[in-house]
């Protein structure tokens, strides 16, 4: 466990930091921290802290949102998503938050979805600012993160009549979050607890988008611009392997079968992360044959079998689902197998 303890407060946040397994892969990260070291902002980061404890223990930091808990999408459909067994009534979304963290990426994101951080939340206190033009700074600090939300606290006190949040506001109106005041427990957890499962719906969303993009270039190759390397997905690895002597053509066709293989293998974590384990697995074993045979790319093949495993042990984890019926159908051995066992045992 590593002690993490707020410059402006002695009360002390215990964080567990863990190893990356098998279960770890089916979560979505959240750094969560507050912005800058005024005196209400910690008081509010640490109401909210205890607020996560009072809601979402004993698992907390790690939040389960089962699926059928959350608030669907009117206009989702079961026939327009590339999720064929997912099922809102079953499974749920994992949501980490890591405490005190800053957004930090990965280079190896892309690879790994496990290593990569998916949202900064900031909390802020409006009582510690003097100005509607000190909470437009703040929000600026917030500028270079894409995928943020701005938690707000005391923006309804009469001490902060003076900061006007709609006029000064700078983030995008769903990334701004205003909470009721911290000393009503009551509130703050009912608050608390539409904020997550909202929050969890966008997450659903987002993967889910991600995972169309994906699909639309593994379906149509010839979309993939191999000569943007910004929108490829790349590793490490892929800097240091000697350059195949290949005719323009040639390489082409080569980075893009393997970027069609990485990309369904990238849409398996994606699946996995927004709770379907069984749509995870097929698109692991996918990814894995095109690893493998088509465009042969090691650390992707290695990646794409742990997920394999990854999706199993969701399925049975906490929150899982469909973990018995899903091996029963789909390991089952060939009848004559079956048969010739059954006659050996009689």
């Amino acid at each position: 466990t590593v002690e993490c303890t707020c410059p402006s407060t002695t009360t002390a946040i215990i964080m567990n930091v863990q190893s990356t397994t098998f279960s770890s892969q089916a979560i979505t990260r959240i750094s969560i921290r507050p912005l800058g070291d005024g005196v209400h902002t910690q008081k509010a980061y640490m109401a909210l802290i205890e607020a996560c404890r009072r809601c979402y223990s004993p698992s907390f930091p790690l939040i389960l949102c089962p699926a059928h808990q959350l608030t669907r999408p009117g206009d989702w459909r079961y026939d327009a998503t590339p999720l064929g067994d997912f099922d809102w009534q079953e499974g749920c979304i994992r949501i980490e938050f890591v405490l005190g963290g800053a957004f930090e990426g990965s280079d190896d994101a892309s690879a790994s979805a496990v290593r990569e951080t998916y949202m900064f939340i900031g909390v802020l206190s409006t009582l510690d600012c003097k100005s509607s033009q000190d909470f437009c700074d703040i929000q600026h600090t917030l500028d270079h993160v894409s995928n943020k939300r701005l938690f707000v606290f005391d923006s309804f006190m009469e001490s902060s009549e003076n900061i006007d949040i709609d006029a000064s506001r700078v983030v995008n109106p769903n990334e701004l979050v205003a909470f009721p005041p911290v000393t009503q427990d009551s509130v703050m957890d009912m608050h608390l607890n539409v904020v997550v499962n909202d929050l969890a719906v966008a997450i659903f969303l987002d993967l889910e988008a991600r995972i169309k993009h994906n699909d639309s270039l593994v379906n149509n190759p010839s979309l993939i611009k191999v000569d943007d390397t910004a929108k490829l997905l790349m590793t490490a690895l892929d800097n240091v392997r000697p350059d195949q002597k290949l005719t323009a053509k040639e390489r082409i066709e080569v980075v893009r079968k393997r970027e069609v293989a990485r990309r369904e293998k990238q849409s398996a974590d994606l699946c996995l992360r927004l709770g379907s384990p069984a749509d995870a697995y097929k698109r692991y074993n996918r990814a894995s044959e095109l690893t493998m045979a088509f465009s042969p790319d090691p650390l992707w093949y290695a990646l794409s079998l742990e997920g394999c495993a990854a999706s199993l042990v969701a399925m049975a984890d906490a929150g899982g689902h469909g973990a018995d019926e899903f091996l029963e159908t789909s390991f089952q051995c060939p009848e004559e197998i079956i048969n010739a066992a059954n006659g050996i045992a009689s």
